[in-house]
């Protein structure tokens, strides 16, 4: 492969890793907002719903679960971009 289309390659490959980045991020804010709403509204109830721990541990590990996605994804991208890693 010559270098312009190793160039061309590589762009190609921190595009996509770029989109995945935005896409995480989005994801991580929508769970991070959903778990603010939750405990809001837990908080705001004048009695506790039944199910009211249940679902802030819910939407709190859903919101852990896409930091830490969203974390991976950015390392990826940071190898990639910075180092020159190849993912996988």
């Amino acid at each position: 492969m010559d270098a312009k289309n190793t160039t061309s390659a590589r762009f190609a490959l921190e595009d996509l890793w770029l989109t995945r980045v935005y896409e995480a991020l989005a994801t991580y804010k929508s769970a991070s907002a959903e778990f603010t709403r939750i405990l809001t509204d837990q908080k705001s109830a004048p009695l506790p719903a039944p199910d009211g721990s249940l679902s802030v541990r819910q939407a709190r590990m859903a919101e852990s679960s896409a930091r830490a996605e969203y974390m991976r994804i950015m390392k990826i991208f940071a190898d990639l971009t910075i180092h020159g890693t190849i993912p996988d």
